[in-house]
């Protein structure tokens, strides 16, 4: 290539341009097939550095390759089967697991399996009350290759590690080999959980091990890892007599928004799921307070917590979701009360807000006109939707429907007039400092419906109610041309709330 680039030169130095043109792409075609040729041959040396940096992993386990003409003995395993428990099998909970359209399932052992997919080990989730001492209580190796010469007992290590860097230590240094299996016997972690804490691994990671011997020499080999969800209670639910049973939603809600170290900021803590009004379950499912649109039919369920759960609308009542909070706090052993809130006369509650359009009996007690729906499957009068409505209705005689208080995923519920109300009473030793303003005033009653708190009765009044609906006979006496029932609609007074009584104060412990 040289050579012909300075007879180039001397070509245009002696006038033979026309020769040198020549010379010129000759020269040209040489330094491509040139630089083509190194290029390709640098390649090569970098593929063969990769290949020999390139380390055989921990199960390429082909009897089939040889090395220096000899055939590999590899000890190879995968992570079978996982089963939990504790120490004390009392500090181990047991979950039923909520899903829609279904029935919950108690989750039982063992909870990871290796042929299952991540997101069904995740539905397994895991419950401690806080102290406990975490057991796995067998794990199941499948030998995938195993060397000719193998001793009856392997060394098992788990390491487990948590997103907050707190590690245990699992260990069972005589695993029995049982044909294409090793198996553990129940490891303990290596120590106790915090006391009085609630948490939430998610997950907790833990990188599994075997240690053995290969001709008298130890050898130690990483088999993978398998995650886990873990809440950890801050209190035991078992003594309370009012919850038999733990969902995992109620468990989550519990414990999810960790690091309560006291009864104060447990409340508070389980409290900021219903506040936020996007009450969600464990698994990311809605939970509606009077949708408008309300599909399906409830599952066969032994109980309320259970029945709205498992709805697969998601459809909720003040009593159903004033239930959830109450057995969310029974979960980490908080007392408290249930609190229901009605008129002491004939009549019902208006919750904001509404607005008057037009005024059907003026000069009178009750002027305005309130037009009710009636149930479309029952004779009950005096409800505002159904559920086989399928378009919402605002407007209700001289009254509409406005947004105002906003309830759970729902921005202006469907529902808005009520005979009575139900809420969670929280007591003042338990009550946390977020809900004491500076000058001492406390707002111990939690409302989940609307995700608010009131001081007594007449921050109620003033704050969740637009007025009342007062009538002196049975409302089935009064309906219109279709069968709606027709109230007559009083406004609210300053001293009406004189007539708003509480009417259960029911301790829960």
């Amino acid at each position: 290539v040289m050579e012909l680039y300075f007879n180039i030169v001397a070509m245009i130095s002696f006038g033979s341009f026309a020769l040198a043109a020549v010379a010129q792409i000759a020269f040209r075609a040489m330094v491509k097939t040139l630089l083509k040729a190194v290029v390709k041959k640098q390649i090569k040396k970098k593929g063969a550095k990769k290949r020999k940096k390139k380390k055989r992993s921990e199960c390429d386990c082909d009897p089939k390759k040889t090395r220096q003409g000899k055939r590999q003995e590899n000890f190879c395993l995968n992570i079978f089967s996982l089963a939990f428990g504790a120490k004390n099998p009392a500090n181990y909970l047991k979950i039923w697991r909520d899903e829609v359209g279904k029935k919950p399932k108690l989750i039982e052992n063992p909870v990871w399996e290796d042929e299952k997919t991540s997101e069904e080990n995740d539905k397994n989730r895991l419950g401690y009350v806080s102290g406990a001492r975490m057991k796995i209580s067998e794990a199941t190796f499948r030998i995938t290759q195993k060397p000719e010469k193998l001793s009856e007992t392997v060394t098992i290590t788990g390491n487990a590690t948590t997103p907050k860097g707190k590690t245990f230590r699992f260990e069972d240094q005589r695993a029995v080999v049982r044909g294409n299996y090793i198996v553990t016997k129940p490891m303990l972690a290596n120590r106790h959980l915090a006391k009085k804490l609630t948490q939430f691994f998610n997950p907790m990671t833990i990188e599994w091990r075997v240690k053995y011997k290969k001709g008298g020499i130890p050898k130690t080999k990483v088999l993978g890892t398998s995650k886990h969800q873990i809440y950890v209670t801050y209190g035991d639910y078992s003594k309370s007599e009012e919850l038999d049973q733990v969902y995992l939603s109620l468990l989550h809600w519990a414990v999810s928004n960790d690091g309560a170290s006291n009864p104060k900021q447990v409340v508070w803590k389980t409290w900021q799921h219903f506040a936020n009004r996007n009450l969600t379950t464990w698994s990311g499912r809605k939970l509606f307070y009077y949708p408008h649109h309300i599909p399906g039919e409830l599952q066969d369920a032994k109980n309320l917590s259970e029945a709205c759960l498992i709805h697969q609308s998601g459809y909720h009542e003040c009593t159903e979701i004033a239930e959830l909070l109450s057995q969310s706090l029974l979960v980490n052993n908080v007392p408290h009360k249930l609190v229901g809130i009605e008129l002491d006369n004939k009549g019902r509650m208006m919750v904001n807000n509404w607005a008057v359009k037009k005024v059907s009996f003026p000069g009178e007690d009750y002027p305005l006109k309130l037009t009710l729906f009636k149930h479309t499957d029952t004779t009950i009068l005096g409800r505002m939707t159904s559920p086989t409505i399928k378009r919402p209705r605002m407007r209700y005689g001289d009254l509409i429907n406005e947004g105002g208080l906003a309830g759970q995923n729902v921005a202006n519920p469907a529902e808005k007039i009520f005979e009575s109300h139900q809420m969670v009473y929280i007591l003042n030793e338990h009550l946390p400092s977020e809900l004491v303003d500076k000058s001492g005033s406390k707002t111990p009653y939690l409302d989940p419906s609307y995700g608010v708190v009131y001081k007594d009765k007449e921050d109620f009044v003033q704050n969740a109610l637009f007025g009342y609906v007062q009538y002196d006979e049975e409302p089935e006496a009064k309906v219109d041309d279709e069968g709606h029932s027709i109230l007559l609609f009083k406004a609210k007074e300053a001293k009406a709330s004189d007539n708003l009584i509480l009417f259960s104060h029911s301790p829960i412990n």
